[in-house]
């Protein structure tokens, strides 16, 4: 059972760890109000590419890990559906341009507008990733996310390094990369990698699309509560303190990596595994693990902040050291999340999240005053609610208890030591060896 989602995690590393590294130079290279102009117009098209799915993405995966539908079938679906998904996509996101950055200057409007076109690939791309984690295919997820990451990282640093970067170009390298994730799960299925049921049963197209949409509502709300704050904070809290906090997620992301490989095992699980003890079990370690992630990296950027960012940027540590740990929270809700749709309660998964997106919107609206810290404390109270309400759900329908779902036993402290052992062990043979 550890064994992907080990696999998973080193795979989902790449990102943070690459975030951490081109994040200061791009952060000197935009200044602290052209970092807070890239995040304003990334997030709003990232996540629509996520919303833009209309939950297929989901519905793929539940599909193919749970009712049988061949990766191949999956792929079908997903361009008969990307027309009409696209077009629904870039309506909103003119409208949402409009809303948002009518009155920023700089032309702000306009590099939104020319951004939207890179929508049909997002959406693609995260359809893509839906097949490959409904399919059990690490290597799949793995590609999807590591190579576009890589490639985006190399060109935005070597842009940096030899010229002036304007947040239009940067937001455009990052968009532009996801074709290469999605070249990747394609070719593995084309090329028979994603192997074919022996005796697929015959599967309705309709029965995709219901499921996907009793979980697009949880879509929604997901993304909102993990990005909706990047998105509105430029009019609520200015270019500057928006800057400062998208800093601070970017730090924060890094141990979200575990939750992430997480959610993707525990959807790839067939629905008696996941009430059974493997997969408390996995959310557990999982949780433990990011909690000492955390604590190591709050430790960190207390000290290392004003030092790589610069000065500039010394806001950044007391959102970032909320946001850390925030995460710990985070990544239990996202498990939860995952545990209901592999269980089939799509509803209930869109239920808890939308509560939880609420709470964080109106946390945002009302706490704005206090810039990134209050946009820092906003997030962490839509993930305590989301948590809550999926583990109440979870706790009724099949008796997931706190202890067993949350709270680490003798076992799993354990493990955390032998694990941490043999870390340090390679590392000192590693050492002793270069």
């Amino acid at each position: 059972m550890m064994k992907p989602l080990v696999k998973m995690a080193a795979g989902n590393v790449v990102g943070p760890v690459t975030a951490i590294v081109v994040s200061p130079i791009l952060a000197r290279s935009l200044g602290v109000g052209g970092r807070g102009v890239y995040a304003a117009l990334t997030m709003p098209i990232l996540m629509l590419g996520i919303v833009g799915t209309l939950g297929v993405q989901d519905g793929l995966a539940y599909s193919i890990a749970q009712r049988g539908l061949s990766p191949r079938r999956a792929f079908r679906y997903l361009w008969s559906i990307l027309p009409i998904a696209s077009a629904a996509t870039m309506v909103a996101a003119g409208v949402i341009g409009f809303l948002l950055f009518r009155n920023e200057p700089g032309g702000v409007l306009k590099s939104f507008l020319v951004l939207t076109l890179s929508l049909p690939l997002q959406i693609a791309y995260n359809m893509a990733i839906g097949i490959a984690t409904g399919a059990a295919d690490v290597k799949g997820v793995n590609g999807a996310r590591i190579a576009p990451t890589i490639v985006r990282a190399v060109v935005v640093v070597s842009l940096c390094l030899a010229t002036t970067v304007s947040p239009l170009t940067a937001a455009a390298v990052l968009l532009l990369s996801a074709s290469i994730g999605l070249a990747w799960v394609r070719i593995r299925c084309r090329r028979a990698v994603l192997v074919e049921p022996e005796a697929a049963p015959v599967f309705a197209r309709g029965a995709v699309l219901r499921f996907s949409m009793t979980a697009f509502p949880g879509v929604l709300a997901g993304v909102s509560t993990a990005r909706l704050d990047q998105i509105i904070g430029l009019p609520l809290i200015g270019a500057r303190q928006l800057g400062l906090y998208a800093v601070a997620v970017s730090l924060a992301e890094f141990p979200m990596v575990f939750g992430t490989a997480a959610r993707s095992a525990l959807l790839g699980m067939r629905a008696e595994s996941v009430i059974a003890t493997d997969g408390q079990q996995l959310i557990r370690r999982v949780t433990g693990t990011v909690a000492v992630v955390a604590v190591a990296m709050g430790l960190a950027t207390w000290r290392l902040v004003p030092i790589v960012f610069g000065r500039d940027f010394t806001g950044v540590v007391i959102p970032a050291l909320i946001l850390l740990g925030a995460t710990v929270v985070y990544t239990v809700a996202n498990c939860l999340s995952a545990a209901l749709l592999a269980l089939g309660n799509a509803s209930g998964q869109s239920r808890a999240l939308l509560i939880g997106a609420a709470a964080s919107v109106g946390s945002l609206v009302g706490l704005r005053s206090f810039g990134a810290t209050g946009a820092s404390f906003a997030s962490a109270i839509g993930y305590v609610v989301t948590a809550a309400m999926c583990f109440t759900l979870l706790h009724r329908d099949h008796g997931f208890s706190l202890r067993g779902a949350v709270l680490p036993n003798r076992g799993d402290v354990t493990w955390g030591a032998r694990s941490l052992l043999r870390m340090v062990s390679f590392a000192r043979l590693h050492g002793g060896t270069t």
